[in-house]
């Protein structure tokens, strides 16, 4: 007996020896993150995170992923933030986008739309892989409520499908703003439960076991509910239109689901609501049709409802969102190009919105059918601290996608682009094969007007890949500004045949083709540049369009395009001086006088057109 109790007291001193060494172990060395501990969502904060990626085609070969200092996606909050106009997206993993590379999510894009109309405005991203509304209610509670955005996005139902019973860690969180819970007795957590619940929001090793529970849950039911990142061979289109008998069924399958989604939509609402946020929901979509669709819609249709009956904002992207396979690199989750189409499809609907009710924070001049054409924000609002790319570099000194991902910021973000090219020669010393990279080099050699060398990179980008119209452009502007014309000519041409209906790239080439003296090529091209908007204003595009005509002789032409200029643009001097040089060389001297003396001195004219108002009596 007494060996019995040695033997007992000696396994539970090494069994807590154990727990001490594998706490301390989790402590100093996290090989997962754990994103709940407890009922609590542990976030990671001020990570980067680099993948290669060679297995699934639809998406970029380097993907970056940025949490910021509060673990979402996105700028830090600023100095200013209750000051701002402040909106979250929040969502599973459609919202997340893991595997969208910072700048390319939807939310991203959306705030760069916004950010045109708006400001001040700060957008982040909230999404959390996986999370259905019941993470979206914790999330709130445990992070977003004290953030306290004026606006959350919620893009909500597809994981919430079949799904109608709280989870015992869900319940803290269920109570309404007097603190009064909303789950019955039977529903609430038991005390070894809460005892549980403590153990693990405190214990790394707990944790870790819970964490690794959930998700050996997960992958079992995944058998059932194939509904995670993956990569089918093919995406095929279905009807949307199945039997009205099958439809029944599964609105009836589907029923107590429906109602317990309502429930916890209401709450969403009331518990932004209660706070001051403004809560929008968001309709969700997948591609292709059949029974997944239908049920799919059942869940859209109960957040159309909800919208309504509480007066909430609904964007309705299930309804509007082409069923294009573009769109998507797995049956619900978006590529790059569907990423940019539901940041189109959510500005469309949201922003008219946002401009009659948050109209205190519209650019003056500015509208949402008027947007401006850029959008000029600060480092700080970017990123605020290069520290985690300098930490990423620290631990993998020898990744070389570290060195590009650091490379990239400081090319964007902070305009260092001598520092920029220091780590794109860095990846290169480690991965010769990386020609790729030699484009972001030539972008920083020609940011840095140091064109030969810029002409030198991209040239040897296009011996790899002759098929990116970005690195002919961009040559095409470097031979540009050392005055090589026809060279410039050649490669706006190989850009134009690869995209033809980009409308800078016509204008751009319009402008060689007039130093070229080749004016009825260059009105050609401008005609299709006004075609296609781009960031050309259309003002620009018509002057220049009319100097071709007024080259040409052809002056009625030229004062039509100089009009439209002044009239897009009612401060363009240069223009009333072009007019009224038009006007003179038609013998029209009332008008060619007239704006020519309020808009010519010798400083701004010169000597030649001087001469020739002179000689029209003026």
């Amino acid at each position: 007996m007494r060996s019995l109790l040695k033997n007992l007291l000696a396994l539970g001193t090494g069994c807590l020896i154990a727990f001490g060494v594998a706490e301390m172990f989790f402590r100093f060395y996290e090989p997962v993150e754990l994103r709940l501990r407890g009922n609590k969502i542990n976030l990671a904060t001020n990570e980067l995170y680099v993948y290669g990626n060679s297995t699934m085609p639809k998406l970029a070969g380097n993907i970056l992923h940025v949490k910021n200092s509060i673990g979402f996606r996105g700028a830090n909050p600023p100095s200013d933030f209750d000051s701002r106009l402040t909106i979250l997206s929040a969502g599973g993993s459609t919202t997340e986008s893991y595997f969208i590379s910072e700048g390319a999510t939807w939310t991203d894009q959306l705030g760069l739309r916004l950010k045109k109309v708006f400001k001040p405005m700060w957008i982040n991203n909230a999404g959390l892989d996986g999370h259905s509304s019941f993470g979206h209610l914790i999330l709130l509670k445990d992070h977003i409520l004290r953030l306290k955005p004026k606006m959350i996005l919620f893009l909500v139902g597809i994981n919430d499908q079949k799904l109608d019973k709280i989870l015992p860690n869900d319940a803290e969180l269920l109570e309404d703003s007097s603190g009064e819970a909303r789950l019955s007795a039977k529903e609430s957590p038991s005390t070894l439960k809460m005892l549980w619940q403590s153990m693990t929001e405190k214990s790394d090793v707990l944790a870790f076991a819970q964490n690794f529970f959930r998700y050996s849950q997960a992958v079992m039911r995944a058998h059932t509910a194939p509904m995670g990142h993956m990569q089918p061979t093919q995406l095929k289109k279905e009807s949307r239109i199945i039997p009205e008998d099958r439809k029944r069924a599964l609105q009836q399958e589907h029923a107590r689901f429906l109602k317990s989604y309502e429930e916890r939509l209401v709450r969403l609402i009331r518990l932004s609501q209660d706070n001051g946020i403004e809560p929008v929901l968001i309709t969700q979509t997948r591609f292709g049709g059949g029974e997944q669709w239908v049920e799919l819609e059942f869940y859209n249709e109960v957040t159309r409802q909800v919208a309504r009956a509480f007066n909430v904002f609904l964007v309705d992207l299930g309804q509007t969102l082409a069923d294009d396979p573009a769109y998507y690199y797995d049956f619900i989750h978006y590529t790059e190009a569907g990423s940019e189409a539901v940041a189109k499809v959510v500005h469309q609907q949201l922003c008219p919105y946002l401009e009659t009710h948050y109209d205190n924070y519209l650019v003056e001049g500015y509208s949402c059918e008027k947007p401006s054409k850029t959008v000029q924000e600060s480092s700080s609002d970017t990123y605020d601290t290069m520290e985690v790319f300098h930490k990423a570099v620290k631990r993998h000194p020898d990744v070389p996608d570290t060195y590009l991902a650091r490379g990239m910021v400081y090319w964007a973000y902070y305009n260092e682009y001598e520092l920029a090219l220091e780590d794109f020669e860095k990846v290169l010393s480690l991965d010769e094969t990386r020609v790729g990279v030699r484009f972001w080099k030539g972008l920083s050699h020609y940011d840095l007007k140091q064109y030969p060398e810029a002409i030198a990179e991209l040239s040897a980008v296009l011996a790899a890949n002759p098929g990116s119209a970005d690195a002919y452009r961009y040559r095409a502007m470097a031979y540009g500004h050392l005055k090589q014309i026809q060279p410039s000519i050649a490669d706006f041409t190989k850009a134009i045949a690869l995209i033809p209906n980009k409308g800078d790239l016509h204008y751009q080439r319009a402008l060689m083709l007039v130093q070229s003296n080749r004016h009825a090529e260059a009105i050609e091209d401008f005609n299709i540049s006004l075609r296609f908007p781009s960031y050309v204003p259309p003002s620009q595009s018509h002057f220049n369009r009319g100097g071709a005509y007024f080259m040409l002789n052809r002056f009625p032409e030229a004062i039509a395009d100089y009009s439209k200029a002044i009239q897009l643009q009612p401060d363009y001097k240069l223009a009333y001086l072009m007019r009224g040089l038009s006007y003179l060389k038609l013998g029209d001297t009332a008008k060619g006088c007239n704006e020519v003396k309020s808009n010519c001195t010798q400083q701004t004219c010169g000597p030649d057109i001087v001469a020739f108002v002179a000689s029209k009596q003026c």
